[in-house]
């Protein structure tokens, strides 16, 4: 279809033996309409996606349940000003100064939220642990807005723009290859601050 799409559910990959996993670990970019969200489902044999009513969610993080875990729909790390929830693709997130920022925030998946934003002007925080295989994927974008650090020890590669309007944006440990970490794949750096490589092997950081 063309133009904008109805509430409903519309095929993006028929199969006739199925489709093997969820696919709420799939990210999904670049859907814009004014009071409705987009996700993606499994449909019998097919994946489709799914027009529905609603807004994007909005989540800072907590911290605190199963070791830091940044999951699917699993630990409740994240609040949205009332209480604690989990995560769910593609929630804007924010970490500030108001979550735990030790143990490292464990990013478990594949995660693709609409943006990633830093507000942390007095904890240092570590994005992934190492050799977990989680990433950052999808369409989002980081921003560091916070005056200190963010180490990535995650192998990034979503498509958006990575910002850093301040503080020190550090990829890797420089300990082992597993704990290499990277911006994203596409998109523009933009160094505002410090972007700092400390990876144990060679690198090719994108857009800087």
């Amino acid at each position: 279809p063309t133009g904008t799409l109805a509430y409903g559910s519309y095929t993006l990959i028929p199969t006739t033996g199925g489709i093997t996993g969820s696919a709420s670990s799939l990210g999904l970019f670049g859907f814009n309409q004014s009071g409705q969200i987009a996700t993606l489902a499994n449909s019998g044999n097919d994946l489709t996606l799914v027009v529905s009513s609603g807004t994007i969610t909005a989540v800072t993080w907590v911290g605190g349940v199963s070791a830091n875990a940044w999951d699917i729909g699993s630990s409740a790390n994240w609040t949205t000003g009332v209480g604690t929830t989990t995560y769910a693709n593609p929630d804007y997130t924010i970490i500030d100064d108001t979550g735990l920022n030790t143990p490292a925030i464990s990013v478990n998946t594949a995660v693709s939220p609409t943006s990633v934003t830093l507000n942390n002007n007095g904890e240092a925080y570590t994005l992934g642990v190492s050799g977990n295989g989680g990433k950052i994927t999808g369409g989002a974008s980081l921003v560091m807005n916070g005056t200190t650090n963010l180490t990535l020890l995650t192998k990034n590669d979503y498509l958006g723009g990575t910002m850093i309007n301040s503080g020190t944006v550090t990829l890797g440990d420089n300990a082992s290859a597993a704990g290499d970490g990277m911006v994203g794949a596409t998109g523009a750096v933009l160094d505002n601050g410090i972007l700092v490589n400390n990876n144990f092997g060679s690198e090719t950081i994108a857009g800087a």
